[in-house]
């Protein structure tokens, strides 16, 4: 599983998608063949979401790769290539000064949970090892001199946060809701996860198109919200052109499978849940 994340205001996504091993060459060369026919080279970035600043995304765009060209051809290659989609994105309702950068481990850790259930649901279970790949994190801000309130001591490790959470999952597994899931290591689970930059691994371009695609459409929703979602934007749009390429249940609803917005207590969480769950059904 390769995993980035994108942040904005007080929402933060976390998401990419799983692949068999076997697969990665062919998905990398649908990738690179892409992105050479938008005229990058090799050692260019390409984002889902271009800074404003950017001198790659001026000059693309004068050669007609806009916003809405760029995003829709990164999209065929996703519905193309043999990958499972996994995002989910968290609601930051605190109201303080910190950012939503708090809960990337949070984020990491229901992404790691679903990819440990995509594995076992395999039969025959595949041996691995299994991998978990990031794009390397920016690590949350550290705390203020003499804050020291119990929910934030984990500010102490914030730097090296994902390695001890995913380390804990490992050892120990998962506890919730009165019940738990062995650990990682028990399923073929590598022992750390890998750290890595899309710079120099480009199948962490593909984890950074799901999880902006996956931001910008729970931000739209969330725009301005009094209880009834918007007219279908782009956002809608984009998601639905690869709502099938999500880890599913067997109904094709992706919703708390491999599409999720937390918590629970979101604005709209409810309207946006029934509204995911039916272009899951049918999207195409």
């Amino acid at each position: 599983m390769h995993l980035d994340e994108s942040l904005r205001g007080n929402l933060l996504s976390v998401g990419g998608f799983i692949c068999d091993y076997s697969d990665l060459a062919s998905i990398e060369a649908g990738w690179m063949d892409m992105r050479r026919g938008m005229g990058l080279e090799d050692t260019e970035p390409l984002k889902w979401n271009y800074g404003s600043t950017s001198t790659v995304r001026r000059r693309i765009e004068a050669d007609g790769w806009t916003n809405i060209e760029r995003r829709a051809a990164m999209i065929e290659v996703i519905r193309d290539v043999p990958v499972t989609l996994m995002a989910d994105v968290l609601y930051d309702d605190r109201g303080g000064r910190r950012p939503a950068l708090d809960f990337y481990r949070h984020a990491l850790d229901w992404l790691v949970l679903r990819f440990r259930n995509y594995v076992t649901d395999i039969r025959p279970r595949p041996p691995g090892p299994h991998y978990v790949v990031l794009d390397k994190p920016s690590p949350a801000p550290a705390a203020r001199p003499g804050f020291d309130d119990p929910q934030f001591r984990w500010l102490q490790q914030r730097e090296q946060i994902w390695y001890l959470h995913y380390q804990n999952r490992y050892w120990n597994g998962f506890a919730f809701a009165g019940r738990s899931v062995p650990p990682l290591r028990t399923v073929g689970f590598y022992p750390s996860v890998v750290v890595a930059h899309a710079k120099f691994n480009p199948l962490l371009e593909i984890a950074d198109a799901v999880a902006g695609l996956a931001l910008d459409f729970v931000e739209y929703n969330l725009r301005d919200n009094d209880g009834d979602l918007p007219h279908v934007g782009w956002q809608d749009e984009n998601l639905i052109r690869v709502a099938r390429c999500f880890r599913a249940h067997p109904s094709g609803n992706i919703y708390r499978w491999g599409f999720m917005v937390c918590p629970d207590r979101v604005p709209a969480e409810a309207a946006i849940a029934g509204w995911v769950r039916r272009l899951s059904r049918s999207g195409s």
